[in-house]
């Protein structure tokens, strides 16, 4: 008959290599890894969201051949608008305060000096012609910080 042993069930521990979740972690090397691909999971995640949230709000924000804009409380309503040069924009005052159409930056205003409304009283209106070629930011002289705009001329 045959005198070899049968083979056993249980191997010996001593001879298998184990594997356990601790010396998973003890190795820097995978640690390395594993930080290294977390943190560009993250970012691809990140660069994602924001490449999508910011192709929505330029989306929505710019309007083309709008030529009036309305003077809100908190915002100039579009905030953003293009036009074609020679046209005039007309900003209404639909609030119940006073505001004030400037050219950025704020509080030298000359970036386009001609453009400045002085005080537009409520229910009131300013207009002004955009001859030139380029995109001109403005803000409210009265609430600088809080209502800005700009107007793309193409």
């Amino acid at each position: 008959m045959n005198d070899q042993p049968a083979p056993s069930a249980n191997p010996d521990p001593a001879t298998e290599p184990t594997v356990s979740s601790s010396s998973l972690w003890s190795d820097p090397r995978r640690r390395l890894l594993f930080l290294v691909a977390a943190v560009f999971a993250i970012l691809l995640i990140i660069v994602g969201l924001t490449s999508h949230s910011s192709t929505n709000r330029s989306a929505t924000n710019f309007t083309r051949n709008v030529t009036q804009v309305q003077i809100l409380k908190d915002k100039f309503l579009p905030n953003v608008i293009g036009v074609k040069a020679g046209t005039t924009v007309t900003w209404i005052n639909k609030d119940t305060d006073n505001h004030w159409v400037a050219s950025d930056p704020y509080p030298k205003d000359d970036k386009l000096a001609s453009l400045n409304s002085m005080a537009i009283q409520p229910k009131a209106s300013y207009s002004y012609t955009f001859n030139t070629k380029g995109t001109f930011t403005y803000h409210d002289d009265l609430h600088p910080y809080d209502l800005q705009g700009s107007v793309v001329v193409k």
